[in-house]
Formats: structure tokens, sequence, C-alpha cells
């Protein structure tokens, strides 16, 4: 029964070799039926994923502890303003330090 079980897993890596082969390809890393195969396959079609979109975050701020409408505690979302860096972003732009200024603007800056 053991001896099936690895005679499955050779006869993969095998044809993996075969189809490498035939390829050209200089691959020395063979990819198993593994879990951690397949967690580092699924790593690789999400960064994948992620290069071809333009990803933006939306941060959600709690206006209250019980979540309940019409009550708003200043505290609370100072401290979560605070924590998640929007407060030292606000305070950096209104000095005129813009976050993200692209790289032409900066070129031309010293170009005229």
């Amino acid at each position: 029964m053991v001896s099936n079980l690895f005679l499955k897993h050779s006869e993969g890596l095998a044809s993996q070799q075969r189809s490498a082969a035939r390829r050209g390809s200089t691959a020395h890393r063979l990819t198993g039926n593994t879990v951690s195969a397949k967690f580092q396959s699924s790593l690789q079609d999400l960064v994948e994923k992620m290069e071809r979109c333009n990803p933006y975050f939306v941060r959600c701020i709690k206006p209250n502890q019980h979540k309940e409408p019409g009550q708003f505690e200043m505290e609370l979302v100072k401290t979560q303003l605070r924590y998640s860096g929007i407060l030292e972003t606000i305070r950096i732009r209104k000095e005129g330090y813009p976050i993200r200024i692209p790289f032409y603007h900066f070129l031309n800056r010293w170009v005229t």
C-alpha cells in the first residue's frame, strides 16, 4: 500500500521531468502534489492578479463601540485615525508635502 502511494508521486515527478525536458526548461525545482506546492501556486496566482490591477484600500472607522446609529464617540474616532496614520498624513499634507508626486513632476522641477 505504501509503495503505491510513492509510485504515484514518482510517476508525477517523472512526467514533470519529461515535460520540462521537452520545453527545454532549465528549472531544477519540480512541484509535487503537496500542500506546500498548492500554497505556493495559490500565492503566485494571487500576486499575479494583484499586479494586473490597481488595488486601493478603504479604511473603516467605527463611530462608537456599540455600532449604533446616531452616536459618535470623538475619542474613539480620534484614536482610530491616529493609529491608522491618517492624522499624520493630514499633518504632512497641510505642510505642503504631497504623499506621492509623479516622477515627471519631480523631474520638471529641476529641468525648468
